[in-house]
């Protein structure tokens, strides 16, 4: 089995409004050029936490093929979006697809995602 490895495309410095955890989705907060976790099921995320940062911090956004916390199983090819508790899981209908899940994994794991392949709205 060859080793998957992360591509990075994008690493943009934000501040965490809220604290954030390292693999996590983010989204952006209410002030210009912050970001907190997302909270809600099949939102849309604007990019992964590159370490955990505390309230008021400094943290790394990226974007790409990126290592994600799974919040529940996956399998190679599945449209993923966002779970409630901020980590990726498949999408179901009226989801936003944030990108496709490019190895399986368990709740809990890190999984290989690409963020390119985002947008859509899920119809299954």
């Amino acid at each position: 089995m060859s080793q998957m490895t992360q591509r990075i495309l994008q690493r943009l410095t934000m501040t965490a409004s809220t604290a954030v955890e390292r693999g996590t989705l983010v989204k952006l907060g209410a002030a210009q050029g912050a970001v907190e976790q997302c909270d809600v099921q099949g939102e849309d995320a604007w990019g992964v936490a590159e370490h955990s940062a505390d309230a008021t911090e400094t943290i790394s956004i990226i974007r790409g093929l990126v290592w994600v916390l799974a919040g529940a199983n996956l399998s190679v090819g599945d449209d993923v979006t966002t779970g409630a508790d901020s980590r990726v899981e498949a999408a179901g209908a009226g989801d936003v697809i944030i990108g496709k899940a490019l190895m399986s994994g368990a709740d809990g794991e890190l999984v290989l995602i690409d963020t390119e392949r985002r947008g859509a709205i899920s119809a299954s």
